[in-house]
């Protein structure tokens, strides 16, 4: 099962041309729940070490202070409606993290799945230019096996988001909240997931290499460089 990532020189050999393409696709969907469900407990996780703290935020019911100011006090004007309400509300912290989390799930999921795709498009379209043969199916089959090379890398992440939340501070309202957003993005710059995340690219590059090489059936020149030119962009959308 795991061949083409314990073994990819050998697999590929064998297997192409003609590889299962479903069974690809299965492990690029599997990383996508894998990358979403990562970013759920996270988000759940944080949620319920919440629990009923409220924190302070702007009332999105209320209008703008300066259409208040000079519509306030003209009960006809239809821009006084909402002003007679205070200008912040109070609103569980819980809700307000899980929120944000939700809203990204789908995002997190369909980017991953996404990334597989254009991964075997953009694969099938480097080894054209440099004389490739073979189906766009072994192309996806061997960018869904690359997929499954990141998925160490979110054993990392979910270290760095689990020591994040356990130091996460409800108390402070919804500033004190973003800047410690802020600071888990600073975190991801963090030297262990920089480390987790080059270790990962080289060897999803391997695949990609491997691949290339007998699903393509281009040269080991023209596989190498498209691995790396693949890889250098895949870093760079993990950690920048």
């Amino acid at each position: 099962m795991l061949g083409p990532l314990r073994r990819p020189d050998s697999y590929f050999q064998r297997h192409t041309p003609g590889l299962r393409l479903r069974r690809a696709m299965t492990v690029a969907l599997l990383v996508a729940l894998v990358a979403t469900a990562t970013i759920g407990v996270f988000g759940y996780t944080l949620a319920e070490r919440a629990g009923d703290t409220t924190v302070t935020v702007d009332n999105e019911n209320r209008p703008d202070e300066w259409v208040c100011e000079q519509h306030g006090d003209d009960p006809d004007s239809p821009f006084a409606d909402g002003c007679d309400q205070p200008a912040e509300r109070e609103v569980r912290a819980s809700s307000l993290v899980w929120d944000a989390v939700e809203g990204q799930l789908p995002l997190v999921f369909f980017a991953s799945l996404s990334g597989w795709f254009f991964g075997g498009v953009g694969m099938h379209l480097l080894t054209a230019l440099a004389g490739g043969e073979g189906s766009f199916g072994d192309s996806l089959a061997v960018a869904g096996w690359a997929q499954a090379a990141t998925l160490p890398q979110f054993v990392v992440l979910g270290v760095v988001f689990f020591t994040f939340a356990s130091g996460f501070d409800f108390g402070g309202g919804e500033a004190a909240l973003r800047s410690q957003v802020a600071t888990l993005r600073s975190d991801l710059q963090h030297p262990l997931v920089v480390l987790g995340a080059v270790v990962t690219t080289v060897w999803q590059a391997a695949v990609y290499y491997h691949g290339m090489r007998h699903a393509r059936n281009v040269s080991s020149d023209a596989a190498l460089g498209i691995a790396v030119v693949v890889g250098l962009l895949s870093l760079a959308g993990t950690v920048l």
